[in-house]
């Protein structure tokens, strides 16, 4: 009965905001481009009409389409109305703030998560502490990272957004799209999407290959921290361990590679496979330079 009301309260809202955006658009443009802007307002009437069939969630079903194609739409919407200095300042901070809101939230209040699981350590939330770091201080080495691993992020997401809101898959927790959990990743990984859109049709941040190539140089050391902290904490930061909630086929690839030992530090046994330890530190590198190189191709394009 709850999901029911809330998905037909957020309906509600999405069809009279796209209304409101719809008039916001006529006066702001006096009518010109107006199927550009009609576009964009069917998109959030639909998005807000695919919460009425949130459950059952399938791969590439209705609402994960809709998620990724608001967020995608809208950043090339606000890159066109504000996109002066001091209102590209204003919409990467509400980002930031949003995001960083979401990783407080589940260091916080998931409390179904071991702690040391909720820390701000793995892919996703780096990603997050990088975006809010970088509002105060810049950076163009973490700019390319946090555009190349935010779109994967979003990207990788969206294919395995079944995971979030199909009660039969696993990770779903037996839950459907309004379980708190589903609901915080859900707008995490497509604000990714927004924010990297926007900041490279704004150019708020430029990219560079050599740029993105030089983050291997944390990344390889931090790799090999956390492959000894997984093993402690029962883990899965960097997708550097097999305790804990690993992606299945990674485990397989795990322990499938040769050459696997064990080392004693301190009378604590350490698993090592230098060979899989190669495979995610390339698989790294293989992301920073295929979607950085993209990136600046279609940047160099934009108008």
């Amino acid at each position: 009965m709850t999901d029911t009301i809330l998905s037909r309260t957020v309906t509600a809202l999405f069809i009279a905001g796209s209304g409101v955006y719809l008039l916001f658009a006529y006066r702001k443009t006096g009518g010109k481009t107006f199927v550009f802007h009609g576009l964009f307002s069917l998109v959030l009437a639909a998005q807000g009409i695919s919460f009425l069939f949130y459950y059952p969630f399938n791969r590439f079903g209705f609402l994960a389409c809709m998620l990724s194609i608001t967020a995608i739409y809208g950043a090339f919407m606000l890159a066109r109305f504000f996109g002066s200095e001091r209102q590209r300042e204003a919409v990467i901070f509400v980002h930031a703030a949003l995001l960083f809101f979401l990783t407080v939230w589940k260091l916080l209040c998931f409390h179904d998560i071991p702690f040391e699981a909720r820390l701000p350590l793995n892919v996703c939330n780096i990603l997050v502490l990088f975006i809010f770091a970088r509002y105060f201080f810049k950076s163009r080495i973490l700019d390319n990272y946090i555009v190349c691993f935010g779109i994967i992020a979003g990207i990788i997401y969206f294919i395995i957004g079944a995971w979030f809101d199909d009660t039969s898959a696993t990770g779903s927790f037996g839950h459907g799209f309004f379980y708190y959990r589903m609901i915080e990743s859900a707008v995490l990984h497509n604000s990714f999407l927004s924010y990297c859109v926007y900041a490279i049709a704004t150019r708020y941040i430029v990219v560079d290959v050599k740029k993105a190539m030089a983050n291997m140089i944390w990344i390889v050391p931090y790799f090999f921290l956390f492959s000894f902290i997984n093993q402690i904490w029962k883990t899965d930061y960097f997708f550097t361990g097999v305790y804990g909630v690993t992606p299945p086929f990674l485990v397989d690839i795990y322990y499938s590679m040769p050459f696997r030992f064990t080392v004693s530090l301190n009378g604590f046994p350490f698993d090592m496979n230098p060979l899989h330890g190669a495979f995610i530190i390339c698989s790294a590198a293989v992301v920073l330079f295929v979607f950085s190189s993209i990136i600046s191709v279609i940047q160099r394009r934009l108008p």
